[in-house]
């Protein structure tokens, strides 16, 4: 029944206050049109001649409750409620004060609106004093009702975030991706199929998952400068290395390049589970390349000579001490750039999306008043203040490009830092960009 009356009441508000839609936008841009103020007399008057039935709730900044990290002018809103029928607002005064204590007082030392005649409580824009960044501000409503009394909100707070950009002085920091040069130049998209197609790729090809591996030698006389694997799998594929998954591929357009440097031994084996999700065209590519200290290279390709291939996986099939005599080689060998797939593969490197962690130990000596944390970078992240997120979200979105506006998170950490030693740690991933920062 109550909320029935509050309804009423905010109708009859509106209906008496607020003529039409137009009216009320023209006088909220003019701020003046068909509303009066009178400057206030900096207090809240907390002891009024008459106190109005009329309650302030619902108090929100910016459209939220008590928000953080506002860089942006605030706005403020409320709802007059009662359980009275003939009661409305006719009028409001808005303070914002440095404190809670002053606010309580109704000293709006940063800005009093004075009594402003007026129904509208709704989208009122701050226009005190200068704010700083990363302070909390405290703020209190006063309501005139219908016979000239007066209701008084509790006090409410906000904070803001950076007001400024030069404010921004840290570095970018992160991890730089992985960079190689690699192709699958020279190789061929193998697979066994039902008979020989040579080099083709027949389209119908039975969903299923076949097993290929190779060895081969390091020159051990030599120095490996640096060794990559480059492939792919129509659709997908699992990477062993010497009996150790090493890596994997989710789709034939999107190679992977494995840096295999200072994990090679004098015998090696490659094995490679791939799998045609369904009926169609099918296939493996890889290209390894071996170059040594002293400009000389080693090349292993993906062919019908040295690959074998199988329908199935024997015990120990990953390793180099596996016997796969018995296995096939592979009856479609199809040249890079032929087939359906031409030469549509993008290589980039292993783990170039992987998270990136970083970490700060930071010493106080005193108690924590009042503490702010404002993060900014590319993808996604995670932030933990001695091991604990600030707040109970995931995976927050934190998109942010260099050289125009930087798109920020702010965390309200007072309470989670303590005098002594404190850690922060960051994990950013990288789900959409080559860039971390």
């Amino acid at each position: 029944m109550n909320n029935w009356k509050r309804l009423i009441a905010c109708l009859l508000g509106t209906a008496m206050l607020v003529p039409t839609a137009a009216t009320l936008i023209s006088c909220n841009k003019s701020q003046g049109l068909q509303t009066t103020t009178t400057q206030g007399d900096n207090t809240m008057n907390p002891t009024p001649d008459k106190t109005s039935t009329l309650k302030v709730e619902t108090m929100k900044v910016n459209e939220t409750d008590t928000p953080i990290g506002l860089d942006t002018t605030p706005v403020f809103s409320w709802i007059p409620a009662t359980e009275e029928y003939d009661q409305f607002q006719t009028a409001y005064r808005v303070i914002v004060s440095s404190t809670a204590e002053k606010a309580e007082k109704g000293e709006g030392d940063l800005w009093d609106s004075g009594k402003v005649d007026s129904a509208f409580c709704y989208s009122v824009p701050y226009a005190g004093a200068e704010l700083a960044s990363h302070t909390t501000y405290y703020w209190a409503v006063q309501v005139w009702d219908a016979d000239n009394a007066v209701g008084t909100s509790s006090v409410s707070k906000f904070s803001t975030g950076i007001l400024n950009k030069k404010e921004w002085t840290g570095d970018w920091i992160g991890r730089k991706p992985d960079s190689y040069t690699a192709s699958l130049s020279g190789a061929k998209w193998i697979w066994l199929a039902p008979s020989s197609v040579g080099n083709s790729a027949p389209a119908g090809l039975a969903a299923g998952t076949q097993y290929f591996r190779t060895e081969f030698s390091v020159d051990t006389t030599k120095t490996v400068k640096q060794a990559l694997l480059a492939y792919t799998a129509d659709d997908a594929s699992t990477v062993f290395l010497n009996g150790v998954e090493w890596s994997e591929s989710t789709a034939w357009s999107s190679g992977v390049i494995c840096d295999l440097t200072g994990a090679l031994k004098a015998e090696n084996a490659i094995a490679v589970a791939a799998t045609n999700a369904t009926n169609g065209y099918a296939g493996f590519i890889a290209r390894i390349v071996i170059e040594y200290t002293d400009g000389t290279k080693t090349t292993i390709h993906t062919d019908e000579k040295t690959w074998k291939v199988s329908s199935s996986a024997a015990d120990g099939w990953t390793t180099p001490e596996f016997n796969d005599s018995t296995w096939s080689t592979p009856t479609q060998y199809c040249d890079f750039g032929g087939g359906p797939w031409g030469t549509g593969v993008s290589l980039s490197a292993a783990g170039d999306r992987a998270a990136t962690l970083l970490r700060k130990n930071l010493t106080l000596k005193g108690e924590v008043a009042e503490a702010y944390l404002s993060i900014a970078g590319l993808g996604y992240f995670e932030i933990l203040i001695n091991g604990k997120t600030p707040d109970d979200t995931v995976l927050n979105c934190c998109n942010t490009q260099y050289n125009k506006t930087v798109l920020y998170r702010t965390f309200d950490v007072t309470s989670m830092l303590k005098t002594g030693e404190n850690s922060i740690g960051v994990e950013l991933g990288n789900s959409f960009y080559n860039e971390q920062g």
